[in-house]
């Protein structure tokens, strides 16, 4: 009966364990996803700056092109349309 007990005891022993091992490693992935759930919103927030950050760039461009291109234009060649004859 003793050799029994010993033999449930040793079993307790390894259940324990082998609980014990189970219980950290889950702690450890629940640390893990917490670190990459982190990681994903700061991506997630520094992309999200940066597409902003590059809008405003591109108006910016397209404002300075526009700008550019209706400073070129030569409003003096509207006399070109004085050699119509309007009858």
């Amino acid at each position: 009966m003793e050799k029994m007990w010993d033999m449930w005891l040793v079993d307790l022993h390894s259940f324990s364990s082998t609980q014990e091992q189970i219980e950290n490693m889950g702690r450890n992935q629940l640390d893990q996803n917490k670190a990459i759930r982190e990681g994903l919103i700061k991506m997630a927030e520094d992309s999200g700056k940066q597409m902003h950050e590059n809008q405003a760039q591109f108006r910016k461009m397209v404002e300075e092109a526009i700008i550019d291109a209706y400073g070129n234009i030569n409003f003096t060649g509207l006399g070109f349309f004085t050699f119509c004859p309007v009858k």
